[in-house]
């Protein structure tokens, strides 16, 4: 059983991020050129989820791939 299947609705409620919410406090990661912010961290989800911002100039980021 994962982390995420065993959280409640109720603990991901304090996840919930809206439009214009001043950024967490996490460093940028320059990777590159692009820039790579967490938003929300496997420590605050119990290793359930990571949210990452990326800021990608054209031209940049990995090549096509599939997953």
């Amino acid at each position: 059983m994962n982390a995420v299947s065993t959280m409640s609705p109720e603990s991901l409620r304090q996840f919930v991020l809206s439009l214009g919410d001043k950024p967490r406090s996490f460093p940028t990661w320059n990777i590159f050129g692009d820039l790579i912010t967490p938003i929300i961290t496997g420590r605050e989800t119990a290793g359930g989820l990571v949210i990452l911002e990326a800021v990608i100039p054209p031209k940049h980021g990995p090549p096509l791939h599939v997953h």
